[in-house]
């Protein structure tokens, strides 16, 4: 009978359940009730085998028993713990959750369990032990990446993408609705990868972004100076400084940005029509100084030489 109860304990008993715990409470209850009567059963043998001063059973299989219940009471009171800690974090809107908070609560947790290992390294083989560190270890991965997605390089561009990844219709954490359980049903720890690369190149188009935005506004308060030549009427161009240095600047940062691949190509266009406009300023900016620069030659020569004005008065008349 002690045998065939602890087969039925081995085979029924709450190791490979999935269900709640309130339910897996119930089958132990059952369990530690039936121990008890068969405890109370081998009491009564014993008595007899000591009347009879016989050897007395010791019934190994119900010390097993008892045992393993008590641990496997334990594994079920963590289970406990953690759904309970994690359920109790499902309300928090999207604008108020700090991972980091969580993460400290979630390594305490996984601290925990493997203190239970430790001690008692039978558990470690039962499937209820290894889903409480599954689901640990999941949330141990999702924090990171709910931290990561309050960046604001997230686009609605980048959310239509992550909707897609997790194959869902659409996800608005500026819905003021939007929660931590909406987080969780999106199985983020699933697509870990996937995930992280949106949020790569989310940061990466930010930094795009920004470069663009100080190069257009760099380029529509630069103006070009027109000092006058030798004292005269006549204004030559002349670039300042700022206005060579952006050039070189903007001209070297748009290049970068073509090289980086996917990640630009959210702004090929503005910065290949940046590329486009820097490259014609700097075509025109040569002509336009390299003709400045023969006119102001030919001046020294036709204006202040009278020699040349009385030996070339056609050239000259035609130069003013």
């Amino acid at each position: 009978e002690v045998r065939a109860f602890r087969n039925g304990f081995r085979k029924d008993a709450p190791f490979i359940f999935n269900g709640l715990p309130g339910e897996a409470y119930v089958m132990m209850d059952k369990h530690a009730v039936d121990l008890a009567i068969k405890d109370a059963e081998a009491k009564k043998f014993n008595e007899s085998e000591e009347l009879f001063e016989l050897v007395v059973s010791k019934y190994q299989e119900m010390s097993d028993t008892r045992v393993e219940l008590k641990l496997l009471k334990q594994v079920w009171d963590m289970k406990a713990l953690v759904i309970g800690t994690f359920e109790s974090w499902n309300p928090q809107f999207w604008s108020d959750i700090k991972t980091d908070d969580l993460e400290d609560v979630n390594k305490a947790l996984l601290k925990s369990l493997k203190k239970m290992a430790n001690e008692t390294p039978i558990v470690k083989g039962w499937k209820c032990y290894r889903d409480i560190e599954d689901e640990i270890k999941n949330m141990n991965v999702l924090l990171p990446l709910i931290n990561d997605l309050h960046s604001n390089a997230m686009r609605d561009r980048h959310w239509k993408g992550l909707a897609r990844v997790c194959k869902v219709k659409s996800i608005e954490p500026h819905d003021p609705k939007f929660t931590f359980e909406n987080c969780v049903k999106l199985k983020l720890h699933e697509y870990t990868d996937a995930c992280e690369e949106i949020i790569e190149t989310a940061s990466k188009e930010l930094k795009i972004e920004r470069k663009l935005t100080e190069v257009e506004k760099l380029w529509q308060g630069l103006t070009l100076d027109y000092p006058p030549h030798n004292d005269s009427e006549m204004c030559l161009i002349r670039p300042s400084e700022e206005v060579i240095e952006g050039l070189e600047g903007n001209q070297l940062e748009l290049q970068t940005m073509i090289g980086m691949g996917k990640f630009v190509d959210f702004f090929r266009d503005r910065v290949l029509h940046w590329q486009s406009a820097l490259g014609t300023v700097e075509d025109v900016l040569k002509v336009w100084i390299n003709v400045c620069r023969n006119w102001s030659s030919l001046e020294s020569i036709f204006m202040a030489s009278a020699d040349i004005r009385s030996q070339l008065p056609e050239a000259t008349k035609t130069f003013e």
